[in-house]
């Protein structure tokens, strides 16, 4: 299968991502969790590293312990070690197979043998004990403890389901499927309390998954041992991931070592299944750390407006700086979380504006000092002085956060990340200087205007099945540019793109213009479009490339794809460039290839080329597909279209897991559920197959496809008097010659012999 190529930008996030794990020990699985498709060469480079290391350890002694060869398997008894799963910071996770048992495991084996620091065998010992202690069908069994060449292992249980972390990808869950998970963990994290044992450092990627998706807790690398409520004497270093982090363990106090680091970890989890982020993220762990200390987390709700008003209230319980304000234990908690699914009411309660108050108080007494004395000189002032340099601090500090929200809402446009962006707008104060009201309605009317426009081109992606492919996406585009504003008929192409070169969002609505051009079949239109264009963007290549009439000239193709040069040009502009090259008999995919490898990060681009592959090599699509599914976890169609290249490959079941998950992303898409409908019946399921056809036909009736399905699940039943109406409708709403319209002819045939017979037999 084709990986994405590495370029630039790609090389940039490599790098930071090696010196994250350097700094926080993760392993290049776990520093991946956000960018699945740089995970191979992390991984590499990881290694590379890693053997560096051993090279100047061999030469060096004294500079440090002896590192294992990563570059060959260990020998282990009783063993045969099939492939490396993973590595952290001192320690390495093996695949293998038991020889007498004939059953996959998993090994941790140290990195280090002779030269180990004693607290680092330790730490190997302590983990497996605390595991083989525990009992519970979700947390990792581990088997035995050994040593291979003077290095310490020991064997556990073999999660062929991958992490949490990896079935998330950033993407937030329904609520229902969220509480219930944490609930499950929350029944192992109080039998791993009950003995004795604080996991410490609870995160997606410590969450393994089995082949059913059943969760389990892994790595108890972190955990310790506590007894009647005193912990052990033990460093007071901050230990975990810092997202995950509870203030506590932030500070490395004592209370790192309690029961409730482990609740705390559990309402961040159930934060980033809600959301599709932890509660707190920065540029770097010790920025992530502060925040931890010092900030509250913004309420689920605001960053996706589906969670339940109970469900954040859990969450946020979870997640309060106070330890003895969380959920007194885990059993506690996933009562709560089934209370909230059972429809019950729940037991804790959300917190108020006073409370918000003295809790940031007590975090800020220096600066709560600061404010008392800034307030009774103001009131000594007097009250209308009082509110006249309220307000005008109010105001400056107001200006100073949007301005940089603004600009920070602009940049989630360009990346297509619009949910975000309008959680950030849904937080606009009610009152403010005209001119911040002004910038806010501003960026308020272009995050519509381009969500609008990328609904559009998202919809034309999708648009393979009948109903989609007779929907005028020209009228739509010419639709949203009249509501924005920018476009009537009198106006001239000049006037039209002085308004485009006023808009923040300029490069993505005349990148609109080049999708619009595609769409249109009005030579006359077509014209004007791409002027509009070129007046609004102008460059030399992008010039030629805009000309409609050069198009039809082969040479002039042929000479715009040699000097396209190294600069990153609109990927509309490119896909036209693409189509017109394969329509002039070139090579498309080799120009699209050589494009993405110089705008690796672009979703666009990843996904047409993989469009592009797919019509020849399916197997070798995926890999774009998972791509540009890294960089847009949110773009259906991008799942639509793994799915059905899955398919076309024989991995019949992941593709319709690929395609359970586009309905998770998009569960109000009609393509997404009739294509699983299809995929239904390959598997022989009619009764899925039923279900997700009439789930599609209620956002679409007039679906020809889904109707098809519908019929084709009912005679898989043998009711073929249900079907044959269906089948009626089906042909009724198929345009004349489509294939779908010719399938269903013959399955009304079928239904009519069926019945004929019945009827006869009788």
């Amino acid at each position: 299968m084709g990986a994405p190529k590495s370029g630039p930008m790609h090389e940039e996030r490599i790098r930071e991502l090696l010196e994250h794990m350097l700094e926080t020990g993760e392993s290049p699985e776990e520093a991946c969790a956000d960018h699945p498709d740089l995970l191979p060469i992390v991984t590499e480079r990881w290694l590379q590293l890693r053997r560096v290391e051993g090279q100047l350890d061999s030469l060096f002694p004294s500079s440090g312990p002896k590192t294992v060869p990563t570059n060959q398997l260990p020998t282990i008894a009783g063993h045969t070690v099939e492939t490396v799963l993973g590595s952290g910071g001192m320690g390495v996770v093996y695949k293998a197979r038991h020889d007498r048992l004939r059953r996959p495991v998993a090994i941790k084996m140290l990195l280090v043998g002779a030269h180990a620091k004693p607290e680092e065998v330790a730490c190997l010992v302590r983990e497996a004990e605390s595991v083989a202690s525990l009992r519970h069908p979700h947390i990792v069994q581990v088997y035995e403890v050994g040593e291979a060449d003077g290095l310490p292992y020991f064997t556990m249980e073999y999660m062929d389901g991958g992490s949490l972390a990896q079935k998330m990808a950033g993407t937030p869950q329904p609520p229902r499927d969220a509480a219930q998970l944490i609930a499950t963990l929350a029944d192992a994290v109080q039998a791993a309390h009950d003995g004795g044992v604080v996991h410490r450092d609870l995160k997606p990627a410590n969450i393994l998954l089995c082949g059913d998706g059943t969760p389990k807790i892994a790595d108890f690398s972190l955990a310790r041992r506590f007894e009647g409520g005193s912990e052990l004497t033990l460093t007071s270093a901050a230990v975990g991931t810092p997202s995950y982090m509870a203030p506590e363990q932030a500070r490395g106090t004592a209370g790192a070592f309690c029961p409730s680091v482990d609740i705390y970890a559990l309402g961040a989890l159930l934060y980033d299944m809600l959301t599709g982020r932890p509660p707190f993220k920065a540029h770097t762990p010790a920025e992530t750390q502060q925040q931890v200390l010092h900030e509250e987390p913004a309420a689920p709700s605001s960053l996706n407006a589906r969670v339940p008003r109970d469900l954040e209230t859990i969450c946020l319980t979870c997640l309060s700086k106070d330890p003895a304000r969380r959920y007194e234990t885990a059993a506690a908690l996933a009562d709560d979380l089934r209370r909230y699914m059972d429809g019950k009411t729940i037991s804790a309660r959300p917190v108020g504006r006073v409370e918000r108050t003295i809790r940031w108080t007590k975090r800020n007494p220096t600066l709560a000092a600061l404010f008392g004395a800034i307030l009774v000189l103001l009131m000594l002032a007097g009250a209308l002085a009082a509110r006249e340099v309220a307000e005008a601090a109010r105001r400056r500090e107001e200006m100073a956060n949007w301005t940089a929200r603004l600009e920070f809402i602009v940049q989630l446009q360009r990346e297509g990340r619009f949910r975000e962006a309008r959680a950030i707008l849904g937080r606009v104060p009610d009152a403010g200087s005209r001119d911040l009201r002004a910038d806010i309605d501003r960026a308020v009317g272009e995050l519509e205007l381009v969500e609008a426009l990328e609904a559009i081109r998202t919809d034309r992606a999708m648009a393979s099945s009948t109903d989609f492919g007779r929907v005028d996406f020209s009228e739509r585009y010419q639709e949203a540019f009249a509501a924005a504003g920018l476009m009537a008929e009198a106006d001239t192409p000049d006037e039209v793109a002085e308004r485009l070169k006023a808009l923040t969002v300029r490069a993505a609505v005349v990148a609109a213009l080049d999708e619009w051009t595609i769409c249109s079949n009005h030579a006359p239109m077509r014209e004007r479009l791409m002027t509009i264009a070129r007046l609004a963007d102008p460059d030399p290549w992008r010039d030629r490339a805009r000309d409609v009439h050069a198009w039809f000239d082969r040479e002039a193709v042929l000479a715009m794809v040699a000097d396209i040069g190294s600069a990153r040009q609109p990927p509309g502009l490119l896909m036209i460039v693409a189509g017109l090259l394969d329509h002039h008999g070139g090579d498309a995919r080799a120009f699209l290839e050589r494009v993405h490898e110089s705008q690796p990060d672009d979703f666009w681009i990843t996904f047409n080329l993989a469009e592009t592959v797919q019509q020849d090599d399916p197997a070798e699509s995926v890999g774009y597909y998972r791509a540009a599914i890294a960089l847009r976890p949110e773009a259906v169609a991008a799942h639509v279209n793994l799915g059905l290249a899955l398919q076309q490959a024989g991995r019949l079941t992941e593709g319709r897991e690929a395609l359970r998950r586009a309905i998770r992303v998009a569960p109000y898409s009609a393509v997404a559920l009739e294509n699983l409908a299809v995929a239904d019946l390959e598997a022989e399921d009619a009764e899925s197959g039923e279900r997700n056809a009439r789930g599609a036909l209620e956002l679409n009736p007039d679906s020809p496809i889904a109707l098809g399905v519908l019929g084709q699940a009912l005679l898989m039943r043998g009711d073929a008097a249900a079907a044959l109406p269906v089948f009626e409708r089906a042909i009724a709403v198929a345009p004349e010659g489509s294939q779908s319209r010719e399938v269903s002819k013959m399955n009304l045939e079928l239904c009519r012999e069926m019945l004929e017979r019945a009827s006869t037999d009788r």
